[in-house]
């Protein structure tokens, strides 16, 4: 293992050891290279930066002229440099005061900053790339999107476990997922929480929320390590009399390290800015030290 993951590693054993157990084996041994990207924010602080890796003349940045046309209300200094790998800081900023104020239950220490996201799709194969072994169970509703088949079980090999989320006569119902946690022997499970739902666009009730986010407490407290990727894709097109806040809120606010609540959402369908491919990737921090 390279010295720099190991070091990573090696924090959260003294700080949230039960994350570390909850990554993967490619989790375990990611890093941030010490390379041009360290570089470059080290150059920041000197005098002559020699590793910017953009192309510029006497009079600072070079750049097509006729894409700037398009963004002339922004500088070339807004548009043309790099971003940070974990995306803009305003940005996040931004986004993360966005989410509190949508949701006057969730607390800014419980949530780390948001991470920018090519849209929600980069974000579950992050998830999933950080997350899951080869024989993992990830917990599905029947009603679900394709792709997370593609991205869980044929990359990574891990297996769908699904459960019904409407009874015989056609209503929503808790009972099979309830029943599915419940039951659950493994050491770690993987939910996916998808409200609304795709493709039924079924939004749980405040109780069917706290029936569903006390299943998983039940679980976490068996030992067994939770991790509930929660996919806001659709967040606010909402029905009357649903719970208006995102379940990742009911979640960071539960008092076990056995949980680690993530949500996923973005501008795509919550500003109709279909092209635009902005997501957002949040850690619940519930008790731990890891931020």
């Amino acid at each position: 293992m390279n010295p720099l993951a190991q070091h990573l590693n090696d924090q959260l054993v003294d700080d949230s050891p039960e994350i570390l157990s909850m990554l993967s084996r490619l989790g375990q041994s990611m890093f941030y290279p010490k390379g041009i990207l360290s570089q470059s924010a080290e150059a920041k602080s000197t005098k002559y930066n020699a590793t910017i890796g953009m192309a510029t003349n006497d009079k600072g940045k070079m750049y097509a002229d006729t894409l700037f046309d398009v963004y002339n209300h922004l500088s070339p200094d807004e548009i043309f440099p790099y971003a940070p790998p974990q995306g803009i800081e305003t940005l996040r900023d931004l986004w993360q005061q966005k989410m509190l104020k949508e949701n006057p239950s969730l607390k800014a220490s419980s949530i780390s900053r948001p991470i920018v996201t090519n849209a929600l799709t980069h974000g579950l194969s992050l998830v999933a790339d950080l997350f899951v072994n080869d024989e993992d169970t990830i917990l599905l509703p029947t009603h679900n999107w394709g792709n997370y088949k593609l991205i869980f079980n044929t990359r990574h090999n891990a297996n769908i476990e699904t459960y019904a989320i409407f009874d015989q006569d056609g209503h929503y119902t808790t009972n099979s997922l309830v029943s599915t946690l419940d039951n659950f022997k493994q050491y770690k499970a993987i939910i996916i929480l998808n409200y609304p739902n795709n493709p039924t666009g079924y939004t749980p009730t405040q109780e069917e929320v706290h029936t569903i986010v006390s299943a998983i407490e039940r679980l976490a407290e068996k030992g067994t390590k939770v991790i509930t990727v929660v996919d806001d894709a659709y967040y606010g097109l909402f029905y009357e009399d649903v719970y208006t806040q995102s379940i990742f809120t009911a979640i960071t606010q539960l008092d076990s390290k056995n949980i680690l609540p993530i949500r996923l959402d973005g501008a795509t369908k919550e500003f109709f800015a279909w092209g635009l491919r902005v997501g957002f990737l949040t850690f619940g921090l519930n008790n731990q030290k890891a931020k």
